[in-house]
């Protein structure tokens, strides 16, 4: 489905400003015409995208060796959160049914060679 918008374009000065009559916040200003078009365009569409669209687009421009250094910090930084989120859970007690089902099935599992004499 297509959607149409108005732009609304002015010249101040040597400067273009515009912005979108039905979308709020999208406004730019350029130095030519031509330019500001392209400008509120791909502000419009940037309005519309998601957080991880945005991010999605951004990633795929990066060189190999930015795309490595982000890759790199993102797993650390994924490890880390995992690392909080369980310390969390463990103090908050959201995992002792873990430990209680463990000591359990130790408890009628331990092999005993004890010497009853």
């Amino acid at each position: 489905m297509t959607h149409e918008y108005t732009a609304i374009i002015k010249q101040t000065g040597k400067w273009w400003i515009g912005w979108i009559e039905e979308v709020p916040g999208v406004n730019c200003q350029e130095s030519t015409q031509e330019a500001l078009m392209e400008s509120l365009k791909i502000t419009l569409e940037e309005n519309f995208m998601t957080q991880v669209e945005l991010l999605e687009r951004d990633i795929m421009k990066l060189d190999d060796n930015s795309f490595s250094q982000l890759r790199d910090w993102l797993i650390e930084f994924d490890r880390a959160r995992w690392d909080k989120k369980l310390e969390s859970d463990s103090n908050a007690g959201k995992l002792d049914f873990l430990i209680n089902a463990a000591l359990a099935e130790h408890h009628f599992k331990l092999p005993c060679s004890c010497n009853t004499d």
